[in-house]
């Protein structure tokens, strides 16, 4: 990782961490995602691994909360306003209109929309589950992090 990619890393984890008390992120498929030649590229220089290490040991180290979805979930293609699920979109589609509520989406923003749902939802329903700062407890597909909302 380039000095310039661990300096951006560590200032994007810091400020998302003083800035909320819960921060979702969905797992990604990372050494799948480097096998595609046009995103490898991209994928490597991101350094995803690596950010989301730092965000989580900041998260632990300051009693904040790190909420994970899975990556099978849909949140590109489900209309966050109706729920209307969109089979038929691909990578290269940036853009989508709901076709059950006319609602025009930028697919970045839907899914960040969604990640975040998904990830409130399952905190909601994983019902008492024992739950200790700095331990992230694997439910399904999803993870949750600690400490509760308060």
């Amino acid at each position: 990782m380039p000095p310039t990619s661990v300096h951006l890393a560590f200032k994007v984890s810091l400020s998302l961490i003083r800035e909320n008390q819960a921060v979702t992120i969905e797992t990604l498929n990372i050494k799948g995602m480097i096998k595609n030649h046009k995103l490898a590229q991209a994928v490597a220089d991101s350094a995803w691994n690596s950010f989301v290490t730092k965000l989580e040991y900041k998260a632990q180290w300051s009693g904040k909360t790190i909420l994970k979805i899975g990556m099978f979930e849909p949140s590109s293609k489900n209309c966050h306003v109706c729920g209307y699920h969109n089979s038929e979109l691909t990578l290269k589609d940036r853009e989508w209109l709901c076709p059950s509520c006319n609602t025009n989406h930028d697919r970045d923003i839907n899914a960040a929309i969604n990640i975040k749902q998904f990830a409130i939802n399952n905190l909601i329903t994983s019902g008492t589950e024992g739950r200790a700062c700095g331990v992230i407890l694997k439910r399904e597909s999803h993870e949750v992090g600690c400490p509760s909302f308060q």
